[in-house]
């Protein structure tokens, strides 16, 4: 059996490692041919198109050719995934759920406390809960207490709230996706939701998991290079760093910072910590050690990934004020005003009617020789998916650096929809789940629940607006208050479901006191707090709890199962 199972691992790992070569190998073949046809002249139009569907429909085949019908690859991606590919699929899912706090800021929250938070949250998440939750062979946090603690009451609300945490952060997801979809299109808001919910459907749908994971990977990919490859061009510039990062502080209005909040970073990276949808790639990996060694490999790639954006910004910032310093407003060009929905300001104003520009630019005192530096403004998304416009480096680039913020935006959603879908679809009715029928009936409505999920988005984004900060950090809070104290208690051995239902109900009571007593608005730093209070007194109470009944009340599982003990066959 031994050497059966190590045959079908290296199997496995050959067919990852075949998939993965091809797919990186057609996507830099493909953007060496999309050069070329730039150089012989094909229009930026038409590239830029090319540069998304190259990426795009790659995806598309990958996710197609992971359709399954096992709910090991469905739910869990196979549990066969390398460390190095675990570490892609990680830094892509953090990448993304960064995004949208990059500058300008929550009025309030300073960038250093939500820096410390994401740094915290992400470092007990890759070295702490993902191999803790590998080495369960759980499909998810939701489905370890629910093994941890069978009954049925406590199994379906920790599932259910893990499920409304997903829900939060496919709404994000999608919204990162769309907004960068509009901002560099051009297109309908209607047509955007279109889009970006037909490719969630395809990528996630046939697959699974497997489809987020690879999705995952191929936005860090995609992001490497589009960060990548012009700060490689920019090495043949003498561009002051320093005076770079300065003047991108002006330019996002980062000055004058809020004070660091640890309040804010210690909720913020306990909810991180805790955050169901982020741990795909800790369940689909091949082991314990593969999770634990995928983490200093995540680390990595987050490290190389916040120094190229930290390039990318400086020079986005340099060559910004090359473009419109001392420019008539009414004259800028189009190309740099396409971009003035997601983020660029000039006089005050984001739009991109010149008209408009012109007469806000009128109103100024002192403005008679253009634009002058204090009257420009610009987002750091905005920077840095338009650095190649800014710095002439070419519609293939453009292309590239336009399509990356939507790539990681959907890979987030795609976590946030499949990790809804494993906590409603399998984790809700986990252990009895063969009381509900065949495999084939059941993987059918975990799929429905996708599309049904994907469907819903549509419609509240159709009719709504949302700020993906807002939604994340609820996820965060909400993870960080009912399920963290939950899942701690798992590795207390004498407790049992009694004592995770007396920690979820005063964790629900103390956050439900938090809500209705601020209807008017929720301070951030008030709710930080509350969540931090709210994740401690409800551990002590589940630990004090275990204390005081001084025997198994209800019945519980193992504190923690065998290593590489997987559930038992469907």
């Amino acid at each position: 059996m031994t050497q059966k199972h190590n045959s079908d691992a290296n199997l496995g790992r050959a067919s990852i490692d075949a998939g993965f070569s091809f797919a990186l190998a057609a996507f830099v073949v493909g953007l060496g041919l999309l050069a070329v046809l730039a150089r012989i002249g094909l229009p930026d139009i038409a590239l830029r198109f090319c540069v998304w569907a190259l990426i795009f429909a790659g995806l598309v085949v990958i996710a197609t050719r992971l359709r399954t019908m096992r709910p090991a690859e469905f739910y869990a991606g196979g549990r066969n995934l390398p460390p190095a590919y675990t570490a892609l699929a990680y830094a892509g899912l953090a990448a993304g759920l960064f995004l949208p706090f990059l500058p300008p800021l929550l009025p309030d929250v300073s960038f250093s406390s939500l820096a410390m938070g994401f740094a915290l949250g992400l470092a007990a998440a890759l070295c702490i809960t993902g191999p803790y939750l590998r080495r369960s062979a759980a499909f998810s946090i939701a489905d370890l207490v629910g093994m941890r603690f069978p009954h049925p009451l406590v199994r379906c609300v920790v599932a259910g709230i893990a499920a409304g945490c997903a829900v939060f952060i496919a709404l994000a997801g999608y919204d990162i996706a769309l907004r960068a979809f509009i901002a560099t299109t051009g297109a309908s808001r209607g047509l955007g939701i279109f889009v970006v919910g037909f490719l969630l459907i395809l990528l996630i749908v046939p697959g699974g998991l497997s489809g987020v994971i690879w999705l995952a990977a191929g936005g860090t990919i995609v992001t490497l290079a589009a960060l990548g490859l012009p700060a490689i061009l920019a090495l043949l510039h003498q561009s002051p760093l320093g005076f770079g990062m300065t003047r991108f502080v002006q330019l996002a209005a980062m000055e004058p910072a809020p004070a660091f909040n640890p309040a804010i970073a210690v909720a913020l990276g306990l909810g991180l910590a805790a955050l169901t949808p982020l741990f795909g790639p800790s369940v689909a990996s091949d082991g314990r050690i593969t999770a634990l060694r995928a983490g200093p490999l995540a680390v990595f790639f987050i490290g190389v990934l916040a120094l190229l954006s930290i390039t990318s910004l400086s020079r986005a910032s340099y060559a910004l004020d090359d473009v419109l310093i001392g420019q008539d407003p009414v004259k800028v060009s189009a190309q740099v005003l396409t971009g003035g929905a997601s983020g660029l300001t000039l006089c005050g104003t984001a739009t991109n009617d010149p008209i408009a520009i012109g007469v806000a630019c009128g109103a100024l005192p002192g403005l008679t020789a253009g634009l002058r530096p204090r009257d420009i403004g610009a987002s750091a998304a905005y920077l840095l998916e338009n650095l190649p416009d800014l710095a002439h480096l070419g519609a293939v680039l453009g292309g590239l650096a336009s399509v990356f913020a939507m790539t990681l935006g959907i890979a987030v959603a795609a976590s946030g929809i499949q990790s809804f879908t494993t906590s409603l679809g399998h984790d809700i009715y986990h252990p009895n789940r063969r009381r509900f029928g065949p495999v084939s009936r059941r993987l059918a409505i975990a799929r429905a629940l996708t599309i049904l999920l994907v469907v819903l988005a549509g419609y509240f984004f159709a009719h709504h607006r949302a700020d993906p900060r807002t939604l994340v950090l609820l996820a965060a809070v909400f993870s960080a208050s009912l399920i963290a104290p939950v899942l701690a208690l798992t590795l207390l051995k004498r407790a049992n479901a009694l004592d995770a239902g007396a920690a979820l109900v005063i964790a629900v009571a103390l956050m439900a006191h938090f809500f209705f007593t601020h209807q008017q608005g929720w301070p951030i730093a008030a709710l930080a707090n509350n969540t931090i209070f709210a994740g401690l007194d409800a551990t002590f109470a589940g630990v004090f709890a275990s204390l005081l009944h001084g025997h198994q009340t209800i019945p519980s599982g193992p504190a923690l199962p065998p290593p590489g003990q997987l559930v038992g066959p469907d």
